[in-house]
C-alpha cells in the first residue's frame, strides 16, 4: 500500500501463508483478501487500508474450483459487510455467507 506523491511503501500483511485477491471496500477504507491454508481452504481476511489489526472469518471450503480461479466475495454497498459464496464443510453445497457488520 502507498499513498500517492507520500512517503515508503506500508505492508499490511505479515503472514507468511499466501494472500491473494485483494478488493477495495466501496468506502475506500478497508481491503478483503484470501489467506488460503490448503489447497481448498482458506480464511477471507479484512483489514484497513492504512494498516491495522486484521479481522478472519472462516474456515471457508471451495471444493469445486482452486481458490484462485474466481472471486466468490463482495462487499456491501455501504461496506459493513461482506458476502462469499463457499461451504463451510468438504461436500456441503456452496451457500451465500455474510460477515459480521463492521
Amino acid at each position: 500500500m502507498k499513498v500517492v506523491g507520500v512517503g515508503e511503501p506500508l505492508r499490511l500483511t505479515t503472514d507468511p501463508v499466501p494472500d491473494f485477491r485483494p478488493m477495495w471496500s466501496p468506502d475506500g477504507r478497508s481491503i478483503a483478501f484470501f489467506r488460503s491454508f490448503s489447497a481448498h481452504q482458506f480464511f477471507v481476511m479484512v483489514i484497513p487500508a492504512l494498516g491495522g489489526p486484521e479481522k478472519k472469518y472462516g474456515p471457508f471450503i471451495m471444493p469445486r474450483i482452486p481458490i484462485d480461479a474466481a472471486t466468490p466475495i463482495g462487499w456491501a454497498v455501504d461496506s459493513k459487510a461482506l458476502y462469499l459464496a463457499a461451504s463451510e464443510k468438504e461436500e456441503a453445497p456452496s451457500n451465500i455467507y455474510p460477515t459480521s457488520p463492521f
